[in-house]
């Protein structure tokens, strides 16, 4: 009688730590989704521009408040050498003229297009309407007459292995505190689009 207790006491034993362990693993991935659910959009994005796809924003003009956890540096049209564009990391240039002070020149904006089209890790924002003339000129973007009025924003933007414009992700409609969670939305987009494609 002795050995049958030991033995039921045995099995119930292993069952029990079966139950507690199915438990433990069944608390943690449900602790891990729930963290994941609370994460905002912006959160989301901020974990990706600094962890998958490190990214550095580049702004010439006025400056952008971003997350203190974004890499941002405040440059100028002459400036654009310092971009860093290894291969291994992402960047975005985003010429903020929304109060005209950019001051960009031709010579400018033209090596903006070409610093794009050569680099796959480089998108470019321009904010403002001032240049849109010039930046049809040159090429930037066609002028087909598809920008909306209220746009503020035209991109020059990888997606996959196409560069193509994006307009309106600012629009005179949105809010100037809601600037640097669009930006991080458009580059995060773009990212996940060209490294979904390649």
């Amino acid at each position: 009688m002795n050995k049958v207790k030991k033995i039921i006491f045995g099995i119930v034993g292993i069952l029990l730590l079966c139950f507690l362990a199915l438990l433990a693993i069944k608390q943690f991935y449900s602790h891990d989704a729930a963290l994941e659910k609370e994460m905002s959009t912006e959160e989301e994005n901020i974990q990706i521009l600094t962890h998958t796809f490190p990214t550095t924003f580049y702004v010439i003009g006025d400056k952008i408040d971003f997350n203190a956890s974004i890499s941002v540096y405040n440059i100028t049209g002459k400036q654009l050498k310092n971009i860093d564009l290894s291969s291994n990391k992402h960047a975005m240039l985003v010429v903020n003229d929304l109060k005209n002070t950019a001051n960009m020149n031709e010579k400018q904006w033209k090596e903006i297009v070409t610093l794009v089209k050569k680099n796959s890790n480089l998108n470019c924002i321009y904010l403002g309407t001032k240049d849109l003339s010039l930046l049809a000129k040159i090429g930037y973007y066609s002028d087909d007459g598809d920008i909306d009025k209220n746009s503020l924003s035209l991109g020059m933007v990888h997606e996959g292995n196409e560069i193509i414009n994006s307009v309106g992700s600012f629009s005179t409609d949105d809010k100037m505190d809601d600037l640097a969670a669009e930006l991080m939305n458009e580059q995060v987009y773009c990212l996940k689009i060209s490294n979904k494609e390649n």
